[in-house]
């Protein structure tokens, strides 16, 4: 890593979106430099690639009043939380 990124990401003063999009600026930056491809940094073939693109989890349960929906994976929305799911089911 260059100073430059390092200097930018070690401030407590900066988030860390602003961290991140100033190192992806200096990527671009020296990829557009040096004219690297996809293949110098061994990256091609990854696009399309199974391992990396995860299917779309099917949805499970849906608010009969607003429409809202929910995979039932991760915390539950505020519609469904402490109530019985089997009301909200998708058939």
């Amino acid at each position: 890593m260059s100073p430059t990124i390092c200097a930018h990401c070690s401030r407590r003063s900066a988030s860390p979106l602003k961290a991140l999009s100033i190192v992806i600026t200096q990527l671009r930056y020296t990829i557009a430099e040096y004219r690297l491809t996809a293949r110098d940094l061994y990256l091609d073939g990854l696009r399309g690639c199974r391992l990396l693109a995860k299917p779309p989890v099917p949805l499970k349960y849906q608010d009969p009043r607003t429409g809202k929906t929910w995979s039932g994976r991760g915390k539950p929305p505020k519609w469904i939380a402490g109530k019985n799911r089997e009301r909200f089911l998708i058939p």
